[in-house]
C-alpha cells in the first residue's frame, strides 16, 4: 500500500543520543496508576497520536538498542507521518539535548552532586502541547497529585478523542474547542472549583482565536515571556515556569513554589521545616542556567525508592 508521501508502514525507528537512559524516563511516566494520556505496557508506553484527516495512531514505543522503535498497533502510517509523530517523540523526551553541561556543574553542587550519578541519562520528559501544559498545570494547583490526576482523567474522559484497543481505552488530550464546548455544570460535578474551569476556559478561549500560541511565544526571551504568561488569568508564577520550563524548554525556569521541590530539597538537606525564600533563591541561584533540569532530577529523586 503506497501513498503520495511514500511507502505506509507501522514501524519506524528513532536513533537515541548515547547518554539516554530509557528506564529512568519510563519511572517517571509511571509515577501514578491514574494516567490516562498514556499507558505502560511492561518496558513499552503507548500513546494516542492525533493525525491530519484520519484517525488517531496509537503507538507503542519501546527501546531496542540505541534506537526506540515505534509500532503503530491500529494504522499504518506514511513516511510524513511518522516524522510528526517521531518529532513530538524526540520533544517529549527531549532528546537534542547535551546533558554534560549540566551535570558538570551538578558535580560542583553539595545537592545536585548527590542526585545526578543516581539518574545519569535521564531526560526532562516534557508536554510538548501547550494546552496539555497549562491545563495540567491549572488543573495541579494547589490540590495533591492523586486528586489532580483525578481531576484530569474525568476532564479527559469527558471531552478528548479516545480509541479501543485490546480492552484498553487510550485518550487524546483534549483540543481547546473541545474543553471550550464542555459546559461548566458538567466540570463542577467532577469536582472542578469555578476558578479552575475559568482558567481552563481563559486558556483554551486564547489558543484557540490564536492570541496565544507557542510558535509566537518560542521567539520570545524568557523575561518576557514570563510576563506574557502572567497576564493570562490564573497564571501565577508556579504556572508560568511549569509551562516555561515543560512546554517551553527555558532551561533557566523554575517553579520557586513547588512543593515537591521543597519536600526534595528537605530530604536531600534533612529539614525538618519547610525552605524560607531566601534561603530557597540562594540555593537555585547556584543551578544557572540549568534550574529546570535540576528540578526535575530533584522530582525523580522523590521517585527513588532505593
Amino acid at each position: 500500500m503506497h501513498s503520495s508521501d511514500g511507502e505506509v508502514t507501522d514501524r519506524y525507528r528513532l536513533p537515541l543520543p548515547s547518554d539516554f537512559h530509557y528506564g529512568h524516563c519510563l519511572t517517571f511516566l509511571g509515577r501514578n496508576e491514574q494516567e490516562c494520556l498514556h499507558r505502560l505496557k511492561g518496558a513499552a508506553v503507548r500513546r494516542l497520536f492525533p493525525l491530519v484527516g484520519a484517525d488517531p495512531a496509537l503507538v507503542e514505543i519501546s527501546q531496542e538498542g540505541r534506537q526506540l522503535r515505534l509500532c503503530s498497533l491500529n494504522c499504518r502510517l506514511s513516511p510524513r507521518q511518522w516524522e510528526g509523530i517521531a518529532a513530538y517523540i524526540r520533544e517529549w523526551f527531549d532528546l537534542g539535548a547535551d546533558l554534560r553541561p549540566f551535570y558538570e556543574m551538578a558535580e560542583r553542587d553539595e545537592i545536585l552532586s548527590n542526585i545526578y550519578p543516581r539518574f545519569a541519562g535521564l531526560r526532562l520528559v516534557g508536554l510538548p502541547d501547550l494546552f496539555e501544559a497549562f491545563s495540567w498545570a491549572i488543573i495541579g494547583q494547589q490540590i495533591n497529585l492523586d486528586f489532580a490526576y483525578r481531576l484530569k482523567r474525568r476532564w479527559v474522559e469527558a471531552c478528548g478523542q479516545r480509541i479501543e484497543y485490546e480492552g484498553d481505552t487510550y485518550f487524546l488530550h483534549p483540543a481547546p474547542a473541545a474543553s471550550l464546548a464542555l459546559p461548566e455544570q458538567e466540570m463542577r460535578r467532577m469536582q472542578f472549583s469555578r476558578q479552575k474551569i475559568g482558567y481552563l476556559r481563559e486558556v483554551a478561549g486564547l489558543l484557540a482565536e490564536g492570541s496565544l500560541s507557542k510558535t509566537a511565544l518560542l521567539t520570545e526571551s524568557a523575561e518576557n515571556v514570563e510576563q506574557l504568561l502572567l497576564q493570562i488569568k490564573g497564571v501565577g508564577p508556579w504556572t508560568a515556569h511549569y509551562v516555561m520550563m515543560k512546554c517551553l524548554r527555558i532551561p533557566t525556569a523554575i517553579p520557586l513554589q513547588d512543593a515537591g521541590l521543597q519536600q526534595a530539597l528537605k530530604r536531600q538537606l534533612g529539614l525538618e521545616q519547610k525552605l524560607q525564600p531566601e534561603m530557597l533563591r540562594e540555593i537555585t541561584r547556584k543551578w544557572h542556567p540549568y534550574q529546570a533540569y535540576a528540578t526535575f532530577y530533584l522530582w525523580q529523586s522523590l521517585l527513588d525508592t532505593v
